[in-house]
């Protein structure tokens, strides 16, 4: 099948080409010379890669009140309890699909996640099972519960762990999975610096997270809080060694700044989920002036109106700093290197045949512009590779996941 483009973005920051698009299956063939002038004004761009989703949340929108974030967590696990993690997991992969998303990083807390994504008619990517506990004598048995949650990927879509975050997991269970995942070779996420009463809890052991906490019997006793940054924290953990992905980090200082940039971690921004709970900073300036990688994500369908990742888009753009292009760029290429996919969010002769494309009104001086501002009309998102082939590692052959069953 053939595409032909006035604009056709290999890369997002990379000059555009006038030519034709050549795809077969799922795999792009190759690019052509155009020959004559374009019978449309269409701009073709990468398909996006969604660096965090919670797709098992995606029957939850618009069921929760935007508010403190502890409050939101507290009606978020009342109204989780009546979900069915599988169908909700379908809906979100069918949505992402088609607003253009080709991969994802998503977290999965009931384990449903795989099962579906690495079947037809889902993006590819990775999915990370997610570890909880902040009590350090029940850390071999969290992390027996996730081992019995992971299963194994296929060619589009490989597994990976979350330790959730610095105030609901232990320093012995941080370090446990980190090691479990240094022996499977499975990459890493944590959420972090997220809000201002994750720092507090840090910081001092007090506050909103910790009342709920307590309200939840989470709480251990003899807790003593660490009194340093989060992301200071995860570095004292020797976490950052092994370059998790960093999701949120909205609250940093610039040591943490710098920490993130010698690590080499990269960094996922959800700019309407930011917006959803009224965090009032946003480092991503900061970390790309820095050169730290940073890609955008929708966080889950309750904090976020849909899983468009372009409305993401629109939302860093419309904040200032982040110039259209750039942002475009987060949504593609960079979301690929962040989540370990050399393929995603580029297109290249052999790669996956994954993109979108928009027709340019007449007079615009800049289709990248106009498709952020809103102003070209989507006409098309085609999702055949799925963001390509993902390399199995080879050490995943040492794994053989448990039969599904409670949690210890």
């Amino acid at each position: 099948m053939r595409l032909r483009a006035r604009w056709l973005y290999r890369e997002v920051l990379k000059p555009p080409a006038d030519a034709v698009l050549e795809w077969e299956g799922d795999r792009v063939v190759a690019f052509h010379e155009a020959a004559g002038p374009a019978e449309d004004d269409l701009a073709v761009l990468p398909a996006f890669v969604n660096a965090h989703t919670h797709l098992e949340l995606s029957g939850l929108r618009g069921r929760l009140p935007p508010g403190p974030f502890p409050a939101w967590v507290r009606a978020l696990i009342a109204l989780r309890a009546g979900e069915v993690p599988a169908e909700a997991v379908r809906a979100g992969a069918a949505e992402a699909l088609a607003t253009g998303t080709a991969a994802v990083g998503d977290i999965s807390t009931a384990g449903a996640a795989m099962d579906v994504i690495r079947g037809a008619g889902a993006p590819g990517g990775v999915v990370f099972e997610e570890v909880l506990g902040l009590d350090p004598s029940r850390a071999a048995a969290a992390l027996d519960g996730a081992a019995r949650r992971l299963r194994p990927g296929n060619g589009r879509v490989r597994p990976g762990l979350s330790p959730h975050a610095p105030y609901s997991v232990s320093a012995p269970l941080f370090q446990g999975v980190a090691a479990r995942a240094a022996a499977l070779g499975l990459p890493l996420a944590v959420h972090v610096a997220e809000s201002p009463e994750e720092l507090e809890f840090l910081a001092r052991g007090t506050g909103a997270l910790r009342d709920l906490l307590e309200e939840l019997r989470a709480f251990p006793a003899g807790f003593r809080p660490p009194g340093v940054t989060p992301v200071a924290w995860l570095a004292r953990l020797g976490l950052l060694e092994r370059r998790p992905l960093l999701v949120h980090a909205n609250y940093l200082d610039d040591d943490d700044v710098a920490r993130i940039r010698g690590s080499g971690c990269a960094v996922v921004f959800c700019p309407r989920s930011h917006h959803f709970f009224g965090y009032d900073q946003c480092s991503v300036p900061r970390l790309l002036a820095a050169g730290v990688t940073v890609a955008l994500g929708t966080d889950s369908l309750a904090s976020a109106p849909s899983l468009d990742l372009m409305e993401e888009v629109r939302a860093l753009a419309a904040s200032g700093g982040v110039a259209p292009a750039r942002a475009l760029h987060l949504a593609t290429r960079a979301g690929g290197e962040a989540l370990g996919l050399p393929e995603a969010g580029r297109l290249a002769p052999g790669g996956p045949a994954d993109f979108t494309a928009w027709r340019i009104p007449a007079g615009a001086s800049d289709p990248l512009e106009a498709i952020v501002d809103g102003s070209a009309v989507r006409v098309r998102s085609v999702v055949r590779g799925a963001a390509g082939a993902v390399a199995p590692d080879p050490r995943m052959g040492i794994f053989t996941p448990l039969p599904p069953g409670p949690d210890p």
